[in-house]
């Protein structure tokens, strides 16, 4: 996997430093196109008083893993449509974000990594900004943000996707893209500041605080220590003290599956360790992994791993 590194100082020519760092080529004052061994695609820059807006869009031709670290110009970065984007937070555990349709916002003391692997099409707009680059109106709900806010997506954002990456754009006349992206990213910036007024409001939708999706991690490592027990939804709300239908949303949103079903997953992977490296009967590791019975238990594994246990253990 081929690894590059955007560091914290990144000069006053951003758009060169793009080109030098992908290998690509510039074209004009907003935009740098990309056609080589690692990629092909484009980016667009526009820039003003307080913020920095980068548009991407490129297809990869092998393995990237693109590390962010803090750019000591902007005290804040959005992140809107992220795949596969890990956090790094100080000695907390790694955060996977994956919202094709929604949005990340990140105090820029933060690291970050991009993966994307070879083939996959990206499209992925990143704004920096400072707190003087909102209204005044909502410039002070930022002070609620620890270290990030994770928004899930809404139709109002995959329709801006939509317009921005797949529709009208391609078909207009080179003279005109760049007057048509700043229309875009005005609207952009509109549906931005609304999200960001939202927050700490009683009613936040689909906005999730950093704390909100540390719980989440919470669940899941309890989850994966106590694989012998079936989880109770309404319980683990209770013990963290998060609502019912806002920890499973955020749970699925995170690890694309429902706290059963990663539950169910996670726990026939340490049954097969089990039938493998053990000695304990097959009704032992049924009656231990909760199944009503051997049968049942046999059903599960060979859904699986196309194979039943009784066949692993003659193998």
């Amino acid at each position: 996997m081929k690894q590059i590194i955007l560091e914290s100082a990144r000069g006053e020519n951003y758009l060169q430093y793009i080109a030098d760092k992908f290998n690509g080529t510039t074209l004009g004052d907003h935009a740098v196109s990309f056609d080589n061994d690692t990629l092909k695609g484009r980016t667009g820059l526009i820039q003003g008083e307080n913020y920095r807006a980068v548009l991407t869009a490129y297809i990869t031709k092998q393995d990237l893993d693109i590390s962010f670290s803090p750019d000591e110009t902007y005290q804040y970065i959005a992140i809107f449509f992220p795949q596969w984007v890990n956090y790094h937070g100080g000695e907390k555990q790694q955060i996977h974000f994956n919202a094709p349709n929604g949005l990340v916002i990140l105090r820029n003391t933060e690291n970050f990594t991009s993966l994307v692997r070879k083939g996959v099409e990206k499209k992925i707009v990143y704004i920096y900004f400072n707190e003087s680059f909102l209204p005044n109106l909502i410039s002070d709900r930022l002070e609620g943000i620890k270290d990030f806010v994770y928004h899930l997506g809404n139709y109002h954002l995959a329709t801006w996707k939509k317009s921005f990456f797949f529709d009208l754009r391609e078909q207009l006349h080179e003279d005109f893209i760049e007057e048509y992206v700043q229309v875009k990213l005005k609207e952009l910036f509109i549906l931005f500041h609304n999200l960001i007024y939202s927050y700490n409001e009683t009613n936040k939708e689909e906005l999730f605080s950093d704390y909100e999706i540390e719980t989440i991690y919470s669940i899941k490592d309890v989850i994966d220590k106590n694989l012998k027990e079936k989880p109770i939804v309404k319980q683990l709300s209770r013990d963290f003290g998060i609502n019912t239908g806002k920890m499973s949303k955020v749970f699925k949103s995170l690890f694309g599956e429902t706290i059963y079903q990663y539950y169910k997953k996670q726990r026939i992977q340490e049954v097969k360790e089990q039938v493998t490296y053990t000695n304990k009967t097959l009704t032992e590791i049924a009656f231990d992994y909760g199944f009503t019975d051997v049968q049942h238990f046999s059903k599960n594994f060979k859904q699986a791993f196309g194979i039943t246990p009784t066949d692993i253990r003659k193998s």
